[in-house]
């Protein structure tokens, strides 16, 4: 049986797809919660963020829309 190659126009489609700041945001929070350890409190950890967020200089859409998404966080209850 031969190895699954995908072919390179596959992978090419994929990589023109556009890609938002709410998508981007999204990616990154996703990643940043498998990241957490499993003992540690999500809203606690998404306030830090926040603080990181609004100490930085910079400015963005994506940054925007993390910000929401880590105050969505922040407020929630606890994640199981």
């Amino acid at each position: 049986m031969g190895t699954f190659r995908p072919q390179a126009s596959s992978l090419s489609m994929e990589r023109a797809t556009p890609r938002g700041p709410h998508s981007e945001a999204l990616d990154i929070v996703l990643a940043w919660l498998v990241w957490l350890p499993e003992s540690c409190d999500v809203a606690v950890a998404a306030r830090a963020e926040i603080a990181r967020i609004d100490k930085s200089r910079e400015s963005s859409a994506t940054l925007e829309v993390l910000r929401s998404l880590f105050v969505d966080l922040a407020h929630s209850g606890p994640l199981q």
